[in-house]
């Protein structure tokens, strides 16, 4: 997991980024904080090379308490 969309850019389409080897039929799931304008953006590109993604937003609880 990466923390932000610079980390999520250079993961996927980076010098050893994973879209290059991923087969089509793949998937990607992100986990990242990220806007929702890169979400939108990244699934147009990942499903121009047929690779399912899903954006999923991580939770914390802590005593009790939610935090999104």
């Amino acid at each position: 997991m990466v923390a932000n969309e610079v980390q999520a850019e250079n993961a996927l389409y980076g010098e050893y980024g994973a879209v290059s080897v991923l087969p089509p039929g793949a998937t990607i799931i992100l986990s990242s904080t990220v806007s929702p304008a890169y979400v939108s953006q990244l699934e147009r590109r990942l499903h121009s090379r047929a690779i399912e993604f899903w954006a999923c937003q991580l939770t914390t609880v802590i005593m009790g308490i939610e935090f999104l």
